[in-house]
């Protein structure tokens, strides 16, 4: 059973991801953690800083996309665009009992993630939401919930199966050209989409 926790981010975030990548190994020393860089290497920076963590740039993942992408998007868009992309990648890279897990790079583990392993091991995908207790009036963050999405894409797990690797692909599709800041039309780069993904994949788990 191979356990991955991977992030992403520009070289700007490289000290927070090394950061989280600390306490994973503090916390969880079984468990792989990369780094996915979404920017090109810096001939100033010292990549050997951040060793042991492995550091994987966008485009050694085999998607022969991500240029047009960087074309039409911005660099938040671009960041979040390539989450299902690096999802798919490090699942079929692994293969058969593998749990994979987004998690942004400016979080810190304080404990280790067993609840989570466990939560996957009977269920498909885990989320969290915004949201877990129900205001007694209309309240800020029912109102952000509605604009940005009900669901906290600075986290996500996502084990190796059928219905995984269908929902990475289903999400990967539309963040191919929809991964937008566009809230008069309802988009909200990838986060919004797993609103409507809670319709169609029964094996997804909200973690509250």
């Amino acid at each position: 059973m191979k356990t991955v926790v991977f992030t992403l981010c520009s070289n700007n975030y490289l000290a927070h991801a090394k950061t989280l990548g600390d306490s994973i190994r503090e916390m969880c020393p079984e468990t792989d953690f990369i780094i996915g860089l979404v920017d090109d290497f810096d001939p100033d920076i010292d990549y050997n800083f951040f060793s042991p963590y492995e550091i994987i740039k966008y485009d050694q993942i085999g998607f022969d996309c991500f240029e047009d992408m960087l074309s039409r998007y911005n660099i938040i868009e671009f960041n979040t665009a390539v989450k299902p992309y690096f999802l798919e990648y490090l699942l079929k890279k692994y293969g058969t009992g593998t749990k994979v897990y987004y998690i942004d790079p400016d979080i810190k583990l304080y404990s280790n993630i067993n609840h989570l392993n466990n939560l996957l091991d009977s269920n498909d995908i885990v989320l969290t939401p915004n949201l877990t207790e129900m205001p007694n009036e209309v309240d800020l963050g029912e109102l952000a919930s509605l604009r940005h999405g009900l669901f906290n894409l600075g986290f996500i797990g996502v084990k190796y199966s059928d219905e995984g690797l269908q929902f990475v692909n289903w999400w990967k599709k539309r963040l191919r050209n929809h991964c937008l800041i566009d809230k008069p039309r309802g988009i909200f780069v990838d986060q919004k989409w797993v609103d409507i993904a809670v319709l169609y994949f029964k094996g997804m788990h909200i973690a509250s």
